[in-house]
């Protein structure tokens, strides 16, 4: 099964992130346990971090977003409070293109964001589930909220159906960025298809602040990353992103215990 993550460029330096460490070690986990062939949606120059990547078996492909301009000219009227919305636009919106890239006979795909850990190998489990309408997804902070709430961060795409979408979901995106409220995709795709998704088993989609699960199957670092996690366990006090802080207050002993094996694949 194909595995794709993307990311833009102008985004790699964001505070606390860390996305190289975050993209290897996403990449070396999946190649350790799992089956899955990496595939990496870049906005952005080729360089020696990429080259890194080829040689561990990612194909790079090169994407700028269609609607880079139009979704440019509507960030500078309607997100001109967050002058770095842009810069991570341009990479979280290309979750939706993978299906663009998938060949005439994948019937579904993988979309993860890169800050996640390949505990063991989801295919089987994936491949045995119903092929969603459009594509299935977990929660996000409320393991049960998946049919309101959902988290666009791990998802199980129908590639055909939402090639066949795609158009008419950016047109959507474009006519109503106003009135979406100030995330990235996930509002869009939670509004256009509203309704038409799936659940996806939380332990595809499992977060540090839920505990520790031996059921876990994809770890993902929705809040704070590995590297305020770090900073967090080493000193109580450091100062992040209030939300990120809040998240991690809730089990600092599980996230002690995701980061060592988080850590585990940077050697």
């Amino acid at each position: 099964m194909k595995w794709f993550f993307a990311m833009s460029q102008s985004s790699l330096g964001h505070k606390d992130h860390n996305w190289h460490d975050m993209i290897y070690v996403a990449v070396k986990s999946a190649l350790a346990n799992t089956e899955l062939v990496p595939h990496l949606l870049y906005d952005g120059e080729d360089d020696a971090f990429l080259q890194n990547l080829r040689d561990l078996n990612v194909q790079v492909i090169f994407h700028r977003l269609p609607f880079f301009d139009q979704l440019a000219a509507l960030g500078k009227i309607h997100r001109a409070d967050n002058p770095n919305f842009m810069g991570i636009a341009a990479g979280a919106f290309l979750r939706t293109q993978v299906p663009l890239f998938c060949d005439r006979y994948d019937e579904r795909a993988l979309y993860t964001d890169c800050d996640v850990l390949f505990v063991r190998n989801p295919v089987p489990d994936l491949m045995r589930m119903d092929l969603p309408q459009f594509f299935a997804a977990a929660g996000q902070m409320d393991r049960n909220s998946w049919q309101t709430d959902m988290n666009s961060g791990v998802m199980l795409m129908n590639v055909r159906a939402m090639r066949d979408e795609m158009s008419n979901f950016i047109s959507f995106l474009l006519a109503n960025f106003q009135s979406l409220s100030g995330g990235f995709d996930q509002p869009a795709l939670r509004q256009y298809y509203k309704g038409r998704w799936a659940g996806l088993p939380d332990r595809f989609n499992w977060k540090p602040y839920w505990g520790w699960s031996d059921d876990a199957t994809i770890l993902h670092f929705h809040g704070p990353k590995p590297a305020a996690v770090a900073k967090l366990l080493s000193q109580g006090d450091y100062e992040t992103n209030r939300i990120w802080k809040s998240l991690f207050q809730r089990n600092p002993v599980a996230y002690r215990r995701w980061y060592g094996e988080w850590r585990h694949y940077l050697s």
